[in-house]
């Protein structure tokens, strides 16, 4: 869902219904409500891992900006014990 409240809610339905691995991607600027819906479940008693994975753009690539990129998904996911998972992405691949 790309900049969208859809994610939270296709997100929160798809964990209710035991799907356990939630792809976002900074380039679909739905990080936060991914992280939203996992955060709700698991305060309404979720159980479980969750295998959250985000991507950074083609334009994050690069020692520098990588880690900032990351550091900024990772922070998005405060309170979280985790974050499974930042993929390298390149447009039109």
């Amino acid at each position: 869902m790309y900049q969208s409240t859809a994610a939270l809610t296709s997100s929160t339905s798809a964990l209710r219904a035991g799907y356990r691995h939630i792809d976002s991607a900074r380039i679909y600027r739905n990080e936060a409500e991914v992280v939203a819906a996992v955060r709700g479940w698991k305060e309404g008693g979720g159980q479980g891992s969750v295998w959250l994975t985000s991507k950074v753009t083609g334009k994050e690539h690069g020692t520098v900006k990588t880690a900032l990129a990351v550091e900024d998904s990772v922070g998005k996911a405060e309170g979280l014990s985790w974050v499974s998972c930042e993929v390298g992405r390149c447009e039109g691949s």
